[in-house]
C-alpha cells in the first residue's frame, strides 16, 4: 500500500470539514481511514463537532492520537441557530471529558468569535473552565470571512441580532485593535486557571483546523 512508504507525520482528520457528519454513522469511512492510517504507525490528529467520535474509542489512544472538539459556545439555544446539525454544546464537552479521563491530549478549538454573537466574557469563562477541568489546550480564532458564509450569517443576524444589522458586515471586520481585546481577555482567563492558550493562527500557521 502506498501508505507503507510515505513519510510518517501527522496526519490531521477534519481540517477541511467535520469527520463525524451523520453519515458516518453508516458509512463508517473516517473509522476506516483511521484504523488503516492507525496500522502503519501515523498519528492522528481529529477535530470535531460531534459525539459521534466518542463511537471510535476503541480506535483513539493516547499514543499516537490527539482529540480536537469545536465549542463555539456554550449557549445551547445559541449553537442550535449557529451550528444546526451539529452535537449540542454538552455533549461536545462529554467528548473532552471522555477522552481526557483516557489520557488522550485533548485540545478546545473556540471559533470562530464573532463580534457581538460569542465574545462575551461570560462565553470565554465558561469554555476555560471546560479546558482547566480536562485539562486540555485551547485554540482561539476570529471568523474568516468568506463570500458564502455572508448570506447565511446575515439571516442569523436578523433572527437573533437585529440590531446588529444596521452595521452589517462591516462588525463582522473588527478593528485590529478590537481582536488585540479579544485575545488579551482569553489570554488573561486561561493564565489565572493555568490553561494553555494560544490564537489558532500561531499553532497552525498554515490555516489549518477551522470547521
Amino acid at each position: 500500500m502506498e501508505l507503507a512508504r510515505k513519510k510518517r507525520g501527522v496526519v490531521g482528520v477534519g481540517v477541511l470539514t467535520d469527520p463525524y457528519q451523520p453519515f458516518e454513522g453508516r458509512m463508517r469511512l473516517t473509522r476506516g481511514c483511521v484504523e488503516i492510517l492507525a496500522s502503519y504507525g501515523f498519528p492522528v490528529s481529529l477535530q470535531t463537532k460531534s459525539a459521534l467520535i466518542l463511537r471510535d474509542v476503541d480506535l483513539i489512544k493516547p499514543e499516537g492520537f490527539d482529540v480536537g472538539v469545536t465549542i463555539t459556545t456554550l449557549d445551547e439555544d445559541l449553537a442550535g441557530m449557529l451550528e444546526p446539525g451539529a452535537s449540542p454544546p454538552e455533549a461536545r464537552v462529554q467528548v473532552v471529558e471522555e477522552f481526557s479521563s483516557r489520557k488522550v491530549e485533548t485540545w478546545i478549538f473556540l471559533g470562530p468569535i464573532i463580534p457581538g454573537i460569542n465574545d462575551d466574557r461570560e462565553n470565554f469563562e465558561r469554555i476555560v473552565r471546560v479546558a482547566e477541568r480536562t485539562g486540555s489546550l485551547l485554540l482561539y480564532d476570529k471568523l474568516n470571512l468568506r463570500r458564502e458564509i455572508l448570506k447565511p450569517l446575515e439571516n442569523f443576524f436578523r433572527r437573533v441580532k437585529p440590531e446588529l444589522l444596521e452595521g452589517w458586515p462591516r462588525i463582522l471586520q473588527p478593528s485590529p485593535s478590537y481582536w488585540a481585546r479579544v485575545s488579551r481577555l482569553l489570554e488573561r482567563l486561561c493564565r489565572e486557571r493555568n490553561v494553555k492558550c494560544q490564537a489558532a493562527f500561531q499553532h497552525f500557521p498554515k490555516g489549518g483546523r477551522l470547521l
